[in-house]
C-alpha cells in the first residue's frame, strides 16, 4: 500500500518536472540561436575577413633596384637574378621537421633560422626571409619539396651587385633590409623583408631606385600548404640614375691610393660636379647584397684603419701648407702686403723666447710672396701671420667655407673649426697667444678642416670668387654656395704663384706637359705618427676644368707623396678630355635625364 501511493505521488509530479526541463531547453535554444543570429548577420564580415586571412597569404614581389651608371652610361651598380627563401610562420605545422629539412638542403643551421624567425615573431602571417640568396638548382629542389614544407615560400628574386666591387664604394654605398623601426617610422612605406639604401647613392636616391613591389595572393589549406594563387600583381622595377662620376677616372684615382690612407675628390669647378671620389680603405659593397653575419659586420666596424669611415667629408684634419694661400689672401685683402712685399727666412723665426723653425732648415733667404707660396716658407707665414692678425684670418677662411658644410648631400659633413681668439677662451679656458696665430697662418694649430672643404676653397680660387655645390647627379643642376667678393688682381696673385709651385716648386712632380697646372703642396704636423701628406690643383689656369685634392694620412711629405698621385689623375683626365666637351652620356641626340625609367 506504501508502495503504491509513492508511486502515485511521483506520477502526479511529472507534468511539473517536464514543463521545467522544457523551459531549460527552450532557454539554451534561445541563447544559441541569438548567438548564431550574431555571428552570423551582425560579425560576417568580421569572421569573413579572418577566415579570408587564415586562408588567404600575401606574399610580395619585390621591385628590381633601378641601375646606376657613370656619366657616360657604364653601370655601376646592377642587380644579378637569384631566388630567396621566406617562411610565413603561421603556417609552420610541423616546425621541427621542416626546419631540419631546410637545414639539411641549405646547409644553415637552424639555430640561425629561429633566431631570424624570433625576429619576426610580430608578422606571423608575413613571409619572413630566411635565405637572401640561393641559385636556381637549390630553389628546384626547394620546389619539389614544397608539399612537405608547408609555410615554405620560394621567390625569385635580385641580389644587387657592385662589378667593381670596393671602386666607387663611398660614393655608391650599400643596401640592407629594412629593420623594425623602419618600418614602424614609414607608416605604410615598407614592409618587412624590404631592401632599401643605408649609405651613398643608394641612400640618398632610395625613394627613385626602389621601385614599386607586386604581390601574390596564394591560398593555402587548414595545414600550410599552397593550393591555389587568389590574385597577381605585377612590380614596377625603381628608375636609373646617371652619376657625374667618370668610372676611368675613378679607377684611375682608387689604384694610385691603393694600400695608402686617405682621400682624393676630384671636381669640376665650373659647375661642382664630382667627377671621382675615394675613401682609403674601402669595403666591398657586395658583402650587404645579401645578409651579412654579426661576425663579418663586427670584423669591419673593429677594424683600426675604419673602412667604413667617409673621409672626405667627415676626416677633419689640419690643412697645412695649403691654408697659407688663405692667410696671404687676408693679407692681401687688407694691404697688409703686396706680391712684391720681402721678408728674411733664416730657417727659424724668434717671437720673444719662442722659436718658430721652417721645414728648410738653412732657410729660404730674402724672398718675395710669390716665392713664399711657391717655396711654401713657414717664416714668411709667421711673420705675415702675425702682421694680419688672426682675426682677418679667421674671417677670410670663413668666407671660403671653412667652419661650414659644403652642401654635399650624401652623408652627414663635419664642419670643422675654425678658431678666433674667443672660441679659445670659451673652449679651453686659456688666452689667445701670438703663437697660435703664427700656427694657424700656417695651417696648423686648432684648425681642423675636411678635404671637401679644403677642395671648394681651391674651386674659389680658380673660378675668381665662386664655388657650386658638390653634387654627384644632375637632378639640382648648378647652385652656387659660395661667392666670395675680393679683388681681381688678389685671386691673380694667387694663381700666378700656384702656377709657380708646380712649374717650378715644391709641387712640380704634378707638372702635365703642355697644361698650366696651379697647385699647392703640404706636409701636416701629425701629433698621432708621421705628418699627413697633401696636395690640391686645378687646371689648366687660363680655363679651369678640373680641380683636385689629395689627402695621404701618415704619407709624409705633400711634394713627395701627394702630388704625384694628383698627376696620375691628371694626365688621365687630359688625356681623355684635352679637346672633347665633356658632358653626360648622350643617347640619340639627347642627354639621359635623371632618374630614367629602364
Amino acid at each position: 500500500m506504501g508502495i503504491e501511493r509513492i508511486h502515485i505521488k511521483e506520477l502526479k509530479l511529472l507534468p511539473e518536472r517536464l514543463k521545467v526541463i522544457i523551459v531549460y531547453i527552450l532557454i539554451i535554444f534561445s541563447i544559441l540561436f541569438l548567438r548564431i543570429l550574431y555571428l552570423q548577420v551582425f560579425r560576417t564580415k568580421h569572421f569573413g575577413e579572418l577566415a579570408s586571412y587564415n586562408s588567404v597569404r600575401i606574399v610580395p614581389k619585390r621591385a628590381f633596384r633601378g641601375i646606376i651608371y657613370d656619366r657616360q652610361g657604364i653601370p655601376l651598380v646592377e642587380n644579378l637574378p637569384t631566388y630567396t627563401v621566406s617562411i610565413i610562420p603561421a603556417d609552420l605545422t610541423d616546425k621541427n621537421n621542416t626546419l631540419n629539412k631546410l637545414s639539411s638542403i641549405l646547409k644553415v643551421n637552424i639555430s640561425d633560422i629561429e633566431d631570424k624567425l624570433e625576429k619576426g615573431k610580430y608578422h606571423q602571417f608575413e613571409p619572413i626571409k630566411i635565405v637572401d640568396s640561393i641559385d636556381a638548382r637549390l630553389a628546384s629542389i626547394l620546389d619539389e619539396s614544397k608539399f612537405e614544407l608547408p609555410g615554405i615560400v620560394i621567390q625569385l628574386d635580385s641580389k644587387r651587385y657592385y662589378p667593381n666591387a670596393e671602386i666607387g664604394a663611398h660614393i655608391l654605398g650599400y643596401i640592407g633590409e629594412v629593420n623594425e623601426l623602419q618600418i614602424l617610422d614609414g607608416e605604410g612605406k615598407y614592409s618587412l623583408g624590404d631592401i632599401i639604401g643605408q649609405t651613398g647613392v643608394e641612400k640618398k636616391y632610395d625613394d627613385i631606385l626602389r621601385g614599386k613591389n607586386g604581390q601574390i595572393k596564394i591560398i593555402v589549406n587548414a595545414i600550410g600548404k599552397q593550393v591555389g594563387i587568389l590574385e597577381e600583381k605585377n612590380r614596377e622595377a625603381g628608375s636609373n640614375i646617371i652619376l657625374t662620376i667618370d668610372s676611368e677616372l675613378q679607377k684611375t684615382a682608387e689604384e694610385a691610393m691603393a694600400k695608402k690612407t686617405g682621400a682624393v675628390i676630384v671636381m669640376n669647378p665650373k659647375n661642382g660636379e664630382i667627377l671621382a671620389y675615394v675613401s682609403k680603405p674601402g669595403f666591398n659593397p657586395n658583402l650587404f647584397s645579401v645578409r651579412t653575419s654579426s661576425v663579418e659586420w663586427q670584423k669591419l666596424m673593429s677594424n683600426r684603419e675604419r673602412p667604413m669611415y667617409n673621409r672626405p667629408i667627415k676626416g677633419l684634419y689640419a690643412p697645412g701648407s695649403i691654408f697659407k694661400l688663405i692667410t696671404v689672401i687676408a693679407a692681401l685683402e687688407s694691404n697688409m702686403c703686396d706680391e712684391h712685399t720681402k721678408m728674411t727666412c733664416k730657417g727659424k723665426y724668434i717671437y720673444n723666447t719662442w722659436e718658430f723653425k721652417c721645414w728648410k732648415k738653412e732657410g729660404h733667404g730674402a724672398i718675395e710672396l710669390n716665392d713664399a707660396i711657391k717655396d711654401s716658407c713657414d717664416v714668411y707665414l709667421y711673420q705675415l701671420g702675425l702682421k694680419t692678425r688672426v682675426e682677418r684670418i679667421a674671417k677670410y677662411a670663413k668666407l671660403f667655407g671653412f667652419g661650414s658644410p659644403t652642401g654635399f648631400a650624401l652623408g652627414s659633413e663635419e664642419q670643422g673649426i675654425v678658431p678666433t681668439p674667443e672660441w679659445k677662451e670659451f673652449t679651453t679656458g686659456v688666452f689667445w697667444f701670438p703663437g697660435d696665430t703664427m700656427h694657424m697662418a700656417i695651417g696648423q694649430g686648432y684648425l681642423l678642416v675636411t678635404p671637401m672643404q679644403i677642395l671648394q676653397m681651391v674651386n674659389v680660387i680658380a673660378n675668381d670668387g665662386i664655388a657650386y655645390e658638390p653634387h654627384i647627379t644632375k637632378e639640382k643642376g648648378i647652385k652656387p654656395c659660395i661667392n666670395v667678393e675680393i679683388k681681381k688682381n688678389t685671386f691673380d696673385i694667387i694663381k700666378k704663384a700656384m702656377l709657380s709651385v708646380v712649374e717650378n716648386g715644391t709641387g712640380y712632380s704634378s707638372r702635365i706637359p703642355g697644361v698650366k697646372i696651379a697647385g699647392k703642396t703640404s706636409s701636416i704636423q701629425n701629433p698621432h705618427g708621421a705628418d699627413h701628406a697633401a696636395f690640391v690643383a686645378f687646371g689648366p689656369v687660363e680655363d679651369p676644368q678640373i680641380s683636385v685634392i689629395v689627402f695621404v694620412e701618415k704619407g709624409g711629405k705633400g711634394s713627395a707623396v701627394a702630388a704625384p698621385i694628383a698627376r696620375q689623375i691628371l694626365e688621365k683626365y687630359f688625356s681623355k678630355h684635352k679637346k672633347e666637351d665633356y658632358g653626360l652620356v648622350k643617347k640619340d641626340g639627347y642627354t639621359i635625364p635623371f632618374g630614367h625609367k629602364p
